[in-house]
């Protein structure tokens, strides 16, 4: 029981970390960059 309450706060702490506004913005600055979804999804897999 104790692996899972350090899994769910890891994922908790990374799931608000990601929710930066400067993440955001990021991710959005890339998928202008990229042309759309598909750009993006190319980019994070290569």
């Amino acid at each position: 029981m104790e692996i899972f309450g350090l899994m769910s706060l890891g994922l908790f702490l990374g799931i608000t970390h990601a929710m930066d506004a400067d993440h955001i913005a990021a991710v959005l600055a890339m998928w202008n960059r990229q042309c759309g979804k598909l750009g993006l999804m190319r980019r994070g897999l290569y």
